[in-house]
């Protein structure tokens, strides 16, 4: 658990080496929008017998997978398991993929089935200790790690809303700048080889500032060409 500002946060979000490089990908990222509450007159305290709980199964995983790592314990999957998570990471992947409404988070969104499968482990290991190895993961803790997952999803990809639409706006100046050098127009096959904007992305742009910019077929003497062109 790494609790920090949300300034600082955003600055990491806006920094591409945090994401090419797969660390914010790999977190579990949320912003609560916490805010400051009056005290209590008694203060929350923990139960004993919840402190107790809780200490004998962090110790007892511990002595047990920790201290015993030269020997790893292998955790079997059931059917139903690995089917529901298998389906929630191509589910995730498809979303992704070049013309998908995620492809521009795409280092995100393909990590979602791989945290799934991380926080079924960690279910699992609460559940049932220091004997987890004996049992197997089963559908139901397949079903509570992808409803956590898909949970901060939603609540990383609002953390990545701003990013998000600075990157757009980035590479909107981008590819303006080149029609602008280019006369106005250029191919979508020309942009993608000289200047690595992909035909999925242009076409999002477009959408997105229809002000700015048009995607369109032009007809010419030989076959037709897909062009991009400064709108107005």
């Amino acid at each position: 658990l790494w609790l920090i500002q949300p300034d600082v946060a955003q600055r990491l979000a806006e920094d591409e080496r945090m994401t090419e490089g797969g660390l914010l990908p790999r977190l579990l990222l949320c912003d609560v929008k916490a805010e400051s509450v009056d005290e209590p007159e008694d203060f929350y305290e923990m139960k004993p017998v919840v402190a107790l709980g809780w200490e004998r199964l962090v110790l007892g995983l511990l002595e047990e997978y920790r201290e015993q790592g030269a020997t790893p314990r292998r955790i079997e999957a059931t059917d139903e398991a690995r089917t529901l998570l298998r389906e929630f990471t191509n589910e995730s992947k498809r979303q992704s993929n070049a013309g998908g409404p995620l492809s521009d988070v795409q280092s995100y969104a393909v990590r979602w089935g791989e945290n799934a499968w991380r926080l079924a482990l960690c279910l699992h290991a609460a559940t049932h200790g220091r004997g987890g190895h004996g049992v197997e993961l089963g559908g139901e803790t397949a079903r509570a790690a992808i409803g956590i997952v898909r949970w901060f999803s939603e609540a990383q990809l609002s953390f990545l809303a701003v990013s998000r639409s600075a990157r757009a706006k980035a590479r909107l100046e981008r590819v303006t700048e080149i029609l602008r050098l280019a006369g106005g127009r250029e191919t979508v096959r020309n942009l993608k080889k000289s200047h690595h904007f992909e035909e999925d992305e242009l076409r999002g742009l477009a959408e997105r500032f229809p002000t700015r910019l048009v995607v369109e077929i032009v007809k010419t003497a030989g076959r037709d060409s897909l062009v991009v062109r400064l709108a107005g």
